[in-house]
């Protein structure tokens, strides 16, 4: 063979040997970009989503009055005395009628309310899971229980990336007794 042929020969082995490994190695990568990019693109979305509630959220608590509830309606609606297991029996009550399951619940008392003469401020912090519907239903269910809870944080973490899958969310909660 001559040396031209045999040129040609191993140019035309190099090329074959270079698209059968971008079809076997640099393809797939390409397509696994695709997908990440894809997955990027649904969280930035679900991110979206999120900031918009928190925003909304957070007009809301800016468009409350700061003595919208007095003292008298808080005088009637607050026990008397520090009933821990009341208050653990009441917000189990309304976690089990939302469908949520209550992990953990620690107590912090803070003392008298400096706002209100004769008032006791106690501090709850509190452990559940639930989906992300059955939370909000829990919330409402709180806002419409007999004693006054005032939320002062959630804590959302999903363990999964699905629609239904359960979410272990923490709330700091804040209540009153006489």
């Amino acid at each position: 063979m001559s040396s031209k042929s045999t040129s040609n020969l191993v140019s035309g082995i190099i090329l074959i040997v270079l698209i059968v490994i971008f079809i076997a190695i640099i393809n797939p990568l390409r397509n696994d970009i695709s997908e990440i990019k894809q997955g990027l693109a649904t969280i930035e979305n679900e991110i979206n989503t999120n900031q918009e509630e928190l925003d909304n959220l957070n007009a809301l608590n800016k468009d409350l009055p700061k003595d919208s509830v007095n003292r008298t309606k808080l005088m009637k609606v607050a026990p008397e005395g520090l009933s821990q297991s009341d208050l653990i029996k009441d917000l189990n009550d309304i976690a089990v009628k939302n469908g949520i399951t209550l992990h953990a619940i620690n107590f912090d008392k803070q003392g008298e309310n400096e706002s209100i003469k004769g008032l006791n401020t106690i501090s709850i912090s509190a452990s559940f899971s639930g989906t992300y519907d059955d939370l909000t239903k829990f919330l409402q269910g709180i806002e419409l229980s007999q004693r006054i809870i005032t939320v002062k944080s959630i804590n959302l973490q999903k363990e999964e990336n699905t629609d239904k899958s359960p979410i272990t969310f923490t709330l700091s909660l804040e209540t009153y007794y006489q």
